[in-house]
């Protein structure tokens, strides 16, 4: 007989006889599981058996693993399924226009978002410890949104004169807790997973885990696997230089995480263009 061993919002732990199963609300995306199987791809838990509600997967005894160990494995994985799913599409006019015109929409967006909120911040006789903080670092917003506006325009140019673009099988919601470590490396959480430029793996795994991981050595391992395009480099560069949109409509204390976290971002991007291009030139 079942027993429950462990329970939380995401899934049950059970024991049958002597061995483990993790029980999961049934999202079944068993096209993507064939999918990565066809491809030879296979660093995923597919689950053992569905039914009508639940999933059932096996239970992996997970050895304990750094965290930089963690996301060294995990652009190893990235690079492997990128290989492994490639294929090329026939270039749309359409759909590259429409990407370049939500980049463009969302830097204008933001670019008079801050403006706004810079000119009725400077008519303060005294600013708040969030709003100080937000001027002593303004120029960094408008810095990464001439800086991804650069990209996304050069994105466009290079991407329309190809015949074909290259397209891969994404993960699509990758992150430090989405691996799991034991003898074999398993990445999990697929319900994400879609077909699309392979950057936005990349760009989710930084906006994820910027604060735990040296991002950039991390980069250079992908790269040694499935090295990028002149193109999507270009386009990583765009949406990672978007700055987010943040409110600061509350209290001081939150205003101030608020604005200390969206400094913390502005400052990792910056830092890992500035790191890359110091490194280029040496190399020149």
């Amino acid at each position: 007989m079942s027993q429950i061993s462990y329970i939380n919002k995401s899934k049950i732990i059970i024991k049958s006889g002597k061995k483990y199963f993790v029980k999961k609300r049934k999202i079944d995306i068993s096209a993507i599981y064939q999918e990565l199987e066809n491809r030879g791809f296979n660093n995923y838990l597919a689950p053992l058996e569905i039914n009508d509600n639940e999933e059932i997967y096996p239970y992996i005894n997970e050895i304990f693993c750094r965290k930089e160990d963690r996301a060294i494995d995990i652009m190893l994985l990235l690079s492997q399924l990128h290989n492994k799913t490639m294929h090329f599409e026939k270039t749309n006019s359409d759909d590259l226009k429409g990407i370049y015109e939500d980049v463009i929409k969302r830097l204008d967006t933001a670019y008079y978002y801050y403006l706004s909120m810079q000119d009725t911040i400077e008519e303060h006789v005294y600013m708040s410890p969030a709003e100080l903080l937000l001027m002593e670092n303004i120029s960094k917003v408008y810095y990464m949104i001439n800086v991804s506006r650069q990209n996304i325009e050069k994105f466009y140019q290079l991407a329309e004169k190809k015949e074909t673009i290259r397209k891969v099988q994404l993960h699509g919601n990758i992150s430090l807790k989405h691996i799991v470590e034991s003898k074999n490396k398993y990445l999990i959480s697929w319900n994400a997973s879609h077909v699309d430029f392979p950057v936005y793996d990349l760009l989710n795994f930084f906006k994820s885990d910027y604060r735990n991981i040296d991002f950039l050595p991390l980069l250079k391992k992908y790269n040694s696997n499935f090295p990028y395009t002149e193109e999507e480099e270009n386009l990583f560069l765009a949406l990672i230089n978007i700055p987010p949109v943040i409110a600061i409509n509350n209290s001081s204390y939150n205003n101030t995480i608020i604005v200390k976290n969206f400094v913390d971002y502005l400052n990792s991007v910056i830092s890992l263009k500035l790191k890359d291009n110091e490194e280029k030139q040496e190399a020149d």
